[in-house]
């Protein structure tokens, strides 16, 4: 068929103040705070943005809002910041004590076996394995964390839900305090700072590992002040870990306190706006107070936007009212052939015209080939892995949910089969060895011969990507499973498609040849339609958008017989609700959520009862329709996304060095304070939406369907 368009279809308080002190006296030394540079620096302001009116939208789609939306945000790129390397020899006397973080067990475990040859120590303390050993002269400990070992959270005069008014969240710059998440590791890392001289953070390297460890250098130096050095590495095999472990850069301070800024601005947004709206539900009375009594109703900058583009489409989908039309095909034969084609003013909207033709040529005998047009197109393989090209191939082909996919692909990276998953980066470097790479991939027999003839053609990179950022690369198999890994099969299947969307960069662009049939019947003009492969190209080994092979073998001049012409009519459809991974690609789009953390917001959507999960697509249920419905009245600035996106300029603003996360801070939160208080307004209307809700349930149309599969 030819392609067409469719329209249709832990610290205490006085710590936590000291702590941020440090953070911005370390951005002062890097000259951030410097008042001159920083003026310079444009940062767009939230004010007041263009909304859609809600009697407009229910006549548009949400692509068609989408395109509303993007007009409206222009996000500032993250730029790759400058990592000097060191050598270990020339940084560290002979017999330096390190102390190395590391934010998995498993990578903690990979690490000492690279650098001892599997001669390590291990043992364990408040259950955590701590590893032992000497590298060169030096003697090293590696601890491996949990993630982030501090969190925030209200202080104690904030605990109260029922006796403090949420809006003192916002407004008081030091309701949020820091305490650890894991007490015994903070207390394991400060008996361990006095013992050593040097602190290597070998955490994940993007900004959440820069993060993770800056929490752990701010612990260790509350204790002992030491000098901090950064591995960044970008896979967990052996030599890559040693490379990183000889040449450390340093720590990323902008990186890492973008998330800092993060973490605390949607602490205050979220912590103050779920409270306002939880506790206005568990006041309803009447049936619904059973069922809102003991539930959370959360809102976050990130989830809201994200549930609310679900409901644009389910709101769209509720509101289309069908249209009449009508098709007129013709069954036409050649020979053994059979071949159907298609009026070309099909589909008739007015049904006067469409009988008027039919009534004409509905006995005609013969068809005549009249005019044949062709067109040839190159189809370009896709671009190289980023995390959420990533999740989106693994949603659209295997059905995995993104936080189930990011695990895999977590899982993966940490038995050293693939690089680091959680990557902004889908563009290789020129210096890139893809040869050695690929003769490494060439042990895994079910690939060996496409590989090894990519080997005999150069391995020359025939597609690229546009964005290399933070010494990154973007998600590449490059080790072939061991007996001892025991994979699932989940996993061997990721592996697979990541090894074909590698291999499919190497090979040339598949053509090919569109072919468009014009015939006459009785004077009325039908089109058949059809695509030939000229050529498979990358399709030999990633073929998942390959087209169906339909070419109608017919010349000019030829006259067939027409069996029959038949006249249908139809009603238009409402396109389909959206399957994860358009979300993900639109949540990317728009700025919600990161790299990191979009799979953890679609999750929460489903675990707040407001999205269903039925295989690959998310379905709205009446609690998260009822609420997004009204939000949008009340609240359209925080539910659309522009607040989040203007949240995410300031964080990336952040990354680049050009703005100071406290002031970043506290202009999201004059921002925020305004919108609380809109919602605030609102508490009455609320009240009366939440009463009329009995259970989450599912939109009439698939509940029926339920019913049916029970």
């Amino acid at each position: 068929m030819m392609p067409t368009t469719k329209k249709e279809e832990v610290e205490s308080p006085s710590e936590s103040k000291l702590r941020l002190q440090v953070s911005s006296n370390s951005q002062s030394e890097a000259g951030l705070n410097n008042k001159d540079s920083v003026s310079q620096v444009y940062v767009p302001a939230f004010g007041d943005p263009y909304r859609i009116e809600a009697k407009q939208l229910e006549t548009l789609d949400l692509m068609d809002a989408v395109k509303i939306f993007l007009d409206n945000i222009n996000l500032p790129e993250i730029k790759s910041p400058g990592m000097q390397r060191y050598s270990l020899e020339k940084i560290l006397k002979p017999g330096t004590k390190i102390l190395v973080i590391t934010e998995k067990p498993k990578v903690a475990q990979a690490l000492s076996k690279a650098l001892a040859n599997g001669k390590f120590r291990v043992f364990r303390k408040y259950g955590v394995p701590i590893f032992s050993l000497q590298y060169k002269s030096h003697f090293v400990t590696v601890v491996p964390l949990k993630g982030h070992i501090l969190e925030y959270d209200t202080k104690d005069e904030y605990r109260s839900w029922s006796s403090v008014d949420p809006i003192k969240i916002i407004k008081d710059p030091n309701a949020l305090i820091l305490k650890p998440r894991y007490p015994k590791l903070v207390h394991l890392l400060r008996a361990y700072a006095s013992k050593h001289d040097v602190l290597i953070i070998a955490t994940d390297a993007d900004e959440e590992g820069e993060n993770i460890g800056f929490e752990a250098a701010e612990v260790i130096n509350k204790v002992k002040k030491m000098p901090v050095y950064r591995m960044w590495f970008i896979s967990t095999h052996s030599d890559e870990l040693i490379k990183s472990f000889n040449n450390p850069t340093k720590p990323i301070i902008t990186w890492a306190l973008a998330p800092e800024a993060r973490k605390i601005i949607d602490g205050f947004a979220g912590f103050s706006s779920t409270r306002e709206l939880t506790l206005l539900g568990r006041g309803v009375k009447g049936p619904a107070s059973a069922l809102l009594r003991n539930s959370i109703l959360s809102l976050g900058r990130v989830q809201s936007p994200t549930l609310y583009l679900l409901y644009l489409r389910e709101r769209y989908i509720k509101n289309f009212k069908p249209k009449p039309y009508w098709s007129i095909n013709a069954n036409l034969v050649k020979g053994e052939q059979k071949l159907l084609a298609r009026h070309k003013d099909s589909p008739f909207y007015d049904k006067t015209k469409a009988l008027d033709v039919y009534e004409r040529i509905k006995r005609a005998e013969k068809a005549e080939v009249i005019n044949i047009e062709s067109q040839t197109r190159r189809i370009t393989p896709p671009p190289p892995l980023d995390t959420n090209k990533a999740l989106v191939m693994l949603n659209r082909i295997l059905g995995l949910p993104s936080d189930k996919a990011m695990k895999v692909l977590e899982d993966l990276y940490l038995d050293g089969l693939i690089t680091y998953p959680r990557t902004d980066t889908d563009k290789y470097p020129p210096n890139y060895n893809h040869a050695e790479n690929l003769s490494v991939l060439a042990r895994y027999s079910k690939f060996e011969p496409v590989v090894r003839w990519i080997l005999s053609q150069g391995a020359e990179l025939k597609r690229n990507g546009r964005k290399l950022i933070g010494d990154h690369l973007p998600i590449t198999p490059i080790d072939v499973p061991a007996p001892h890994m025991k994979l699932s099969q989940k996993h061997i299947q990721v592996y697979e498609l990541i090894v074909r969307r590698y291999l499919a960069l190497f090979m040339n662009a598949a053509e090919l040849e569109y072919r468009k049939v014009a015939i006459s019947i009785g004077g009325e003009v039908f089109y058949i339609t059809g695509v030939y492969i000229l050529n498979e190209g990358f399709w030999r080994i990633y073929a998942f958008n390959k087209p169906r092979q339909a070419f109608p073998d017919i010349n000019k001049g030829e006259v067939l017989r027409v069996s029959r012409v038949n006249l249908e009519q139809k009603s238009t459809k409402p396109p389909k609700r959206l399957s994860e991974a358009e979300l993900l690609k639109l949540m990317e789009k728009l700025g919600l959520g990161t790299k990191a953390t979009r799979p953890e917001h679609i999750q929460k959507l489903v675990a707040r009862g407001y999205v269903i999960r039925r295989g690959r697509t998310l379905i709205v249920t009446e609690l998260g329709y009822r609420i997004a419905e009204l939000l949008e009245k009340i609240w359209p600035e925080f539910l659309q996304p522009y607040f989040c996106a203007y949240v995410l300029s300031l964080l990336r603003q952040i990354m680049n060095g050009e703005i100071d996360y406290l002031d970043a801070i506290e202009k999201a939160r004059k921002e925020f304070l305004g919108l609380f208080l809109r919602l605030r307004g609102a508490s009455n209307d609320l009240k009366r939406v939440l009463a009329g809700i009995i259970e989450p349930r599912l939109p009439q149309d698939c509940a029926k369907k339920n019913r049916r599969q029970k």
